[in-house]
């Protein structure tokens, strides 16, 4: 069995227990993950770091996921993108194709979720092949395992 290196992923958003709670739980499903609080803090980051890819809220202080989304598919066309928003009133497509984003979610929504869309991407897919099974994401946090 090989295992590869961890795939690299920056959470953006604004709301520290999303922040942290996002964080705890990509990094239990074997991401490399860090995070910022805001979108100029992101392109920050990514000026300095490799990230395969990036995970942020819509609506933000400073600079919102949207504009982030753009500015970072304009920079760096290879990361893979996912906009997550709590605006129920957001057309997901639309917001998609605006910010140039490879994906878009409502909040909330379930982890098992967001490991799937991340999972649709090879680049950011970690599952693995043991003994003929696939590896399963962990339970969100809180949850029994």
């Amino acid at each position: 069995m090989t295992i590869s290196s961890p795939k690299r992923l920056l959470v953006v958003e604004d709301d520290p227990a999303i922040r942290y709670a996002l964080t705890a739980y990509l990094s239990r499903c074997h991401y490399a993950v860090q995070s910022t609080a805001n979108g100029m803090e992101a392109l920050g980051r990514l000026e300095q770091e490799a990230f395969d890819g990036v995970i942020t809220d819509l609506r933000m202080p400073v600079m919102d996921g949207a504009r982030l989304s753009s500015r970072i598919k304009a920079r760096w066309p290879e990361i893979f993108v996912v906009i997550a928003t709590g605006d129920t009133g957001v057309d997901l497509g639309h917001l998609a194709l605006e910010s140039r984003a490879d994906a878009a979610l409502h909040k909330p929504y379930p982890l098992e979720r967001l490991i799937g869309v991340l999972g649709a991407c090879p680049r950011l897919n970690t599952s693995e092949v043991r003994e003929g099974g696939r590896r399963s994401p962990p339970p969100p946090i809180g949850m029994a395992s």
